[in-house]
């Protein structure tokens, strides 16, 4: 079947796109072999627009984007600057007219998503030496529609993956250009967040925006996250609500994988209020006494992503930033404490006891990816214990043991973690792998087999 007779003829495209997406057979294996022969034209990117325009299926206009993004990945630097600027004021044009209006965008938000990657992969062409003004363009244009804003979010975020973690189609020079340049214009991108966090009442775009500064953690300049109120409004603001708590705990994750060692004691000060003011909303919703197993296997899908983002937190937390909020002196109730520090000190330790506690809950999780992230922990935590302090290789067992409970107290970091090992010896021994069951049968020789 030939869709071109003069010009491509669209209605019969319709036809054949609802053909290959109907029931199999000998009439999908020939609109197959249509589709595949006009998307091998080297023309066939011309009639995108037309498509676009006349076609009354959201599908056939989603094959022709298709079209359309080959095109810009393969032959963008070959086309003349004004079939470029003509491919990109539409692309733009149309986007900008969905997503303006809640209802069409809705509606069309498949369309709408494919075509932000359209958008993306010219982007990645023109900006910044041909588009010198995008991230103004797209900020600006932010502040004038909360579902345009979204989308506009959107964007972003699938900028900063092509960049920062795909890097498809770019040379290692183009790769470092473009990093280069987004972080320089990041301050305008995060202002935008910003305002979005302290004043938006639209929980879809708060939710978005969370889910795009997700993505920009672990690359922006860490004057972002530590010198702003950003990780007071993530464990205040957000973390409370369950609609917001899980990507809330990512972001956190991200966070707090960011080493801040050789940073000032400000940054320091900023880390261990996180931990702290994380633990106090969580202990409001979760008592560390709860049956986390029974609960995870309970739980919605929400749920259960929750409890292993929970995971990954407090592991990569404890385990970047334990020099800070392991407290090996002996600290007093706070009813016992006579100042600020003291105070403060006793805060920290509740806070690294009740983590610790948590971890352990949720490694009697049954689901072995959640069992992964808290054993990697884990490891990670008696390996430095017994590398700090190994018990004597060569004596006898029963010495051994004795020197695990009277030494024990010459080891001050040890000490601290003695009960947490003690029930850890529990929980680990309980998830060892079980024996398969054997049947003993005895044969009239009254011998086993």
């Amino acid at each position: 079947m030939s869709l071109f007779n003069g010009a491509l003829d669209v209605n019969g495209l319709d036809q054949v796109i609802a053909v290959m997406n109907g029931a199999p057979g000998e009439e999908q294996k020939k609109a197959l072999e249509t589709l595949t022969q006009l998307k091998e034209s080297p023309d066939a990117w011309t009639s995108v627009d037309q498509i676009l325009e006349k076609s009354k299926s959201l599908q056939t206009k989603y094959f022709a984007l298709q079209i359309l993004e080959s095109a810009v990945r393969t032959k963008w630097k070959t086309l003349p600057r004004v079939q470029c600027e003509g491919i990109k004021g539409f692309v733009i044009s149309t986007i900008l007219d969905i997503s303006s209006h809640r209802d069409k965008y809705e509606e069309m938000k498949l369309y709408v998503q494919k075509l932000n990657i359209v958008l993306v992969q010219i982007v990645k062409q023109e900006w910044p030496n041909n588009w010198t003004t995008f991230m103004q363009d797209i900020v600006g244009s932010s502040r004038s529609n909360e579902c345009l804003c979204m989308n506009n979010l959107t964007i972003l975020r699938l900028l900063s993956e092509e960049v920062f973690e795909f890097e498809q189609d770019l040379t290692q020079a183009k790769s470092h250009r473009l990093k280069q340049k987004f972080c320089g214009e990041f301050e305008a991108v995060f202002r935008l967040c910003h305002a979005v966090m302290e004043s938006s009442e639209n929980a879809s775009l708060i939710d978005n925006t969370l889910r795009t500064l997700y993505r920009f953690l672990s690359w922006i300049p860490v004057g972002y996250i530590f010198e702003t109120n950003l990780i007071t409004l993530l464990t205040t603001k957000f973390l409370p609500f369950p609609v917001f708590r899980s990507i809330t705990v990512q972001c956190l994750t991200e966070t707090a994988a960011i080493d801040i060692a050789d940073k000032n004691a400000e940054y320091r000060t900023v880390v261990v209020d996180m931990l702290l003011k994380t633990i106090s909303v969580l202990s409001e919703q979760i008592s560390p006494d709860v049956d986390m197993n029974a609960s995870y296997h309970n739980g919605s899908d929400e749920d259960q992503k929750f409890v292993a983002n929970l995971a990954q937190f407090l592991a990569t937390y404890l385990k970047v930033h334990h020099k800070y909020v392991e407290i090996l002196k002996r600290i007093y109730t706070r009813g016992e404490c006579d100042n600020g520090s003291d105070h403060r000190a006793a805060d920290i330790k509740r806070a690294h006891q009740i983590s610790l506690e948590y971890l352990l809950k949720i490694s009697e999780v049954e689901d072995v990816e959640v069992f992964k992230i808290c054993l990697e922990y884990w490891n990670w935590l008696t390996t430095e214990l017994y590398r700090e302090n190994p018990f004597p290789s060569s004596a006898p067992l029963l010495i051994s043991a004795s020197f695990m409970h009277s030494g024990m107290h010459d080891v001050p970091r040890r000490t601290l973690y003695n009960d947490t090992m003690s029930r850890l010896r529990t929980v680990m021994i309980g998830r060892m792998a079980k024996p398969e069951e054997v049947l003993v049968v005895e044969n009239d020789r009254w011998s086993a087999s």
